[in-house]
């Protein structure tokens, strides 16, 4: 996509904003930005480890983390595939500090999980680790939310049937059915709700992605007029991003827990973690648990 075309699309994105959806967010964001912060559940400096922090404040902090790196994704940053090129880190760097916060915290989850070798221990991890996403879910953190379910649902943590409550599991299945059918109900979930909310933004790089690989930037057989359904279909996107930058989380940060939450670091591949998952629950044992 030429310079030429990224204005466009970024014009066209400044025109769809629909006066009815708009209204209503405005609204939304000034009685959010005039009520105080909720209460927060921890002082500064009162937890030691980040096992100690209640899920909901988890949660809100998280929020506040990575918001920091969504408000500033640039919106040449999401054009011609940019996060996903060798240049990456000068043409979407705020792309790619997002996807790395992602990646670090789903990580970090399924390492802490098959780090538990203790199974009653590791069934109370799970069912914490289900409470994050959950309280991120209501507090529209949707990507938080989906980092915690990354790390249950990937195969090293999902095979391990002995370790999960029928409580998790019932709630794991809520939160699959927002995500099956390429995010149908996310996205309708994502449409209605007004800032302050932090999308997953991997799915909306996969349907950049889509867009861009199934379109040319001109009409068949021209070279010189301008696919303006692409250049439509990227501006809604975008639109989305921007909605969502639009407004911050209204909580108290704590510096602590933030210094808590930084420092969790994945120590184990996604092939070691099954591994070890492997070693807590051989596939016989896991097989005759289902």
């Amino acid at each position: 996509m030429c310079a030429s075309q990224s204005s466009e699309v970024l014009a066209i994105g400044k025109e769809i904003k629909g006066s009815v959806a708009a209204a209503l967010f405005s609204i939304s964001d000034n009685v959010a930005s005039k009520m105080p912060p909720p209460k927060p559940l921890h002082k500064n400096g009162a937890v030691k480890t980040a096992a100690e922090v209640k899920p909901v404040e988890f949660a809100r902090q998280l929020a506040l983390m990575e918001f920091a790196f969504f408000t500033k994704i640039r919106p040449e940053e999401c054009l011609g595939l940019a996060w996903s090129k060798k240049e990456c880190d000068t043409k979407a760097p705020n792309v790619v500090a997002c996807t790395a916060f992602f990646n670090k915290f789903s990580g970090w989850a399924a390492n802490a999980i098959v780090s538990t070798e203790n199974i009653k221990e590791r069934t109370k991890l799970i069912d914490r680790i289900v409470k994050i996403a959950v309280a991120c879910k209501e507090i529209n953190n949707f990507s938080g939310m989906c980092q915690m379910v990354s790390a249950l649902n990937g195969r090293g943590v999902h095979r391990m049937k002995k370790s999960w409550s029928p409580e998790s599991l019932s709630v794991m299945k809520e939160m699959d059915e927002l995500m099956a059918n390429n995010y149908k109900s996310m996205r309708e979930l994502l449409a209605q709700t007004p800032p302050p909310c932090l999308p997953f933004l991997g799915m909306l790089l996969s349907d950049l992605t889509f867009i861009e690989e199934g379109n040319q930037d001109k009409l068949p057989g021209s070279t010189t007029l301008v696919n303006w359904s692409k250049m439509m279909l990227t501006a809604r996107v975008l639109e989305q991003i921007k909605r969502c930058q639009h407004a911050p989380f209204n909580f108290v940060p704590i510096v602590s827990i933030q210094q808590l939450l930084e420092n969790l670091q994945p120590t184990m591949t996604d092939s070691e973690v099954y591994q070890a998952s492997l070693k807590l629950e051989p596939r016989g044992e896991a097989a005759s648990a289902v």
